[in-house]
C-alpha cells in the first residue's frame, strides 16, 4: 500500500497529507459504511443453517448470463458492496480510504460518486465479456478507477509503496497497471483475482479524469458565458463586491461548500474572480 509523506507543489493541484490515509471526505465514508454493513450481512446469513446465503449471492453478487451481461441490472452495481471474506473488504476498504478522499476534495462529491461506479460497472462489464460463467463480488474496479484517478490528478505526488518504496504517483500507476496484467496473463484470467475488472476501472478512471472533467470543465464555461450573455454581462466577468464582513463570510463559506460538493469547475467566471481575490486579500494581510 502507499503513504503520501509530504505536500505537492501547488502548480499540480498539490495535497497533503499528514498521516496514513486520507480524509473521511462524505462519499467515502458513506461507500465505507455501506460495504461494512453489507459484510456483517452476509455474515449473519452465513451463519444460518438454510441456503439463504446463496440465494442472496446469487440475486445480487454480479452473475453474467450470457456474454450481453445479466438480465438483473442491479448487480452491475450491488456486486461492489459484496466480499467473499474478512481480508478481501479490509484490503479493499484500507486502500480506498488512503486515496479516495483526496480525489474526492478535488473533483467534487459528485463527480467521485460517477467516477466510482462507472469504474465499477465498467469492471462488471469486462468479466461478463471474458468470462460469462463466473460470479463477481467486490469493490475492487471502483477502487482501483480512484487510483488511476488519483494518479491522474496528483502524478508527482510521492507515496511509499509497501511504506518503504518511495514512487510517484504516475508511476504507481504504472506499477499497478504491469502487476494486473502480469496476473491476467499468467493465470489466463482466471482464479480468485478478477483482473479484468481492475484494469476496466484503472481505464475509466484514467479517462474520466482525463477527458471527462475537460469535457465537463468545457460544458460549465459555456453555460456561464451563455448565462453571461443572457444578463447582459459580455466581456470580462462583472467583479463581485461585498462591502459587509458577515456577508462576505458567508459567501466565502457558500463558495467553499460548492467546491467541496461539486468540485472546482462548478463555479462560474464571477466566482472564480471573487475567491481569487480574497485569497490575494488574505495573502497580503498574513
Amino acid at each position: 500500500m502507499m503513504r503520501p509523506y509530504y505536500e505537492q507543489a501547488p502548480a499540480s493541484g498539490g495535497y497533503s497529507s499528514a498521516g496514513i490515509g486520507s480524509r473521511l471526505t462524505p462519499a467515502v465514508r458513506r461507500i465505507i459504511y455501506a460495504c461494512a454493513g453489507v459484510f456483517l450481512l452476509q455474515i449473519v446469513l452465513q451463519s444460518q443453517k438454510s441456503d439463504i446465503y446463496f440465494r442472496f449471492l446469487n440475486l445480487f453478487a454480479f452473475t453474467p448470463m450470457s456474454r450481453l451481461g445479466t438480465a438483473h441490472i442491479w448487480q452491475y452495481v450491488t456486486y461492489m458492496f459484496l466480499h467473499s471474506d474478512f481480508w478481501h473488504i479490509a484490503l479493499n476498504l484500507f486502500f480506498f480510504w488512503m486515496i479516495g478522499g483526496m480525489v474526492e476534495e478535488r473533483i467534487g462529491t459528485k463527480r467521485f460518486l460517477w467516477l466510482y461506479f462507472l469504474a465499477g460497472i465498467a469492471g462488471a462489464v469486462a468479466q461478463g465479456l471474458i468470462f460469462p460463467g463466473s460470479s463477481t463480488v467486490g469493490a475492487s474496479a471502483g477502487i482501483m478507477g480512484v487510483a488511476a484517478a488519483a494518479a491522474a490528478l496528483y502524478p508527482d505526488m510521492k507515496i511509499l509503496l509497501f511504506f518503504v518504496i518511495p514512487m510517484k504517483m504516475k508511476h504507481f500507476l504504472i506499477v499497478i497497471v504491469a502487476l494486473e496484467i502480469w496476473g491476467a496473463s499468467s493465470s489466463g484470467g482466471g482464479g480468485n483475482v478478477a483482473y479484468f475488472a481492475h484494469l476496466a476501472g484503472l481505464g475509466v478512471g484514467y479517462l474520466f479524469v482525463r477527458q471527462g472533467m475537460r469535457v465537463t470543465g468545457s460544458l460549465n464555461i459555456l453555460y456561464y458565458r451563455l448565462r453571461g450573455r443572457v444578463r447582459g454581462f459580455v466581456g470580462q466577468a462583472k467583479t463581485v463586491h461585498i462591502d459587509d464582513d458577515e456577508k462576505y463570510r458567508q459567501e466565502v463559506d457558500r463558495l467553499l461548500d460548492k467546491i467541496f460538493k461539486e468540485g472546482t469547475q462548478s463555479l462560474s467566471a464571477q466566482e472564480s474572480e471573487f475567491l481569487k481575490k480574497q485569497s490575494d486579500k488574505y495573502k497580503k494581510q498574513v
